[in-house]
């Protein structure tokens, strides 16, 4: 009779162990791939530092220095946007919502340069209309004439997007460079 209890107990102790082990093994695989998907800011973020004095020092545009029309606040994008000047820089501030299908375009495919320049100031959400969303902070480069919220630009897990790595939206790698070129003042 002791060695049927011992064998039953034996046998409910594995059953056990192995479904907390298979359940423990799928919330640690989920909770690792979930652990992957972080805001662009937190992968990018020591590109927008220098360190002249062995300080760190973020490196921003002077926004109270430059025009006004190139610096978008909070933004409802009720239909399709077109945002174009002549000097291939706009600062967002506050966050973007898109609420329709529709586009928001940085430049015409016809400009001078290569290039818009893009700042967002500290970690500015993109909303999208099916509900998901971005945080970017800092520079960027976009291809004139691209539509910011092309679906190609972004790889989507669950309500986070992330950047694609492509040629049409990037982070800057030199910030203070671009500037310089454009004519932008940094903040000093």
């Amino acid at each position: 009779m002791k060695i049927k209890i011992v064998i039953i107990a034996v046998l409910l102790l594995v059953i056990i162990s192995s479904a907390g082990t298979s359940t423990w093994s799928a919330f640690t695989t989920g909770f690792n791939n979930n652990a992957d998907i972080s805001p662009d800011i937190e992968r990018i973020e020591s590109m927008y530092y220098e360190e002249p004095g062995g300080g760190n020092q973020k490196i921003e545009p002077d926004l109270k220095s430059i025009s006004e029309n190139l610096i978008m606040g909070m933004l409802y994008v009720t239909q399709d946007l077109n945002i174009n000047n002549s000097y291939s820089f706009v600062a967002f501030t506050k966050q973007i919502y898109q609420l329709n299908d529709i586009s928001l375009t940085i430049g015409s495919p016809n400009d001078e340069r290569d290039y818009y320049l893009i700042y967002f100031r500290n970690r500015i959400k993109i909303n999208f209309y099916d509900g998901t969303r971005i945080w970017l902070d800092g520079f960027y480069y976009i291809k004139p004439g691209q539509d910011l919220f092309d679906d190609s630009l972004y790889t989507t897990i669950g309500k986070n997007r992330t950047l694609n790595n492509n040629p049409y939206l990037f982070v800057c790698p030199d910030p203070k460079s671009a500037c310089q070129e454009l004519g932008i003042p940094i903040k000093k």
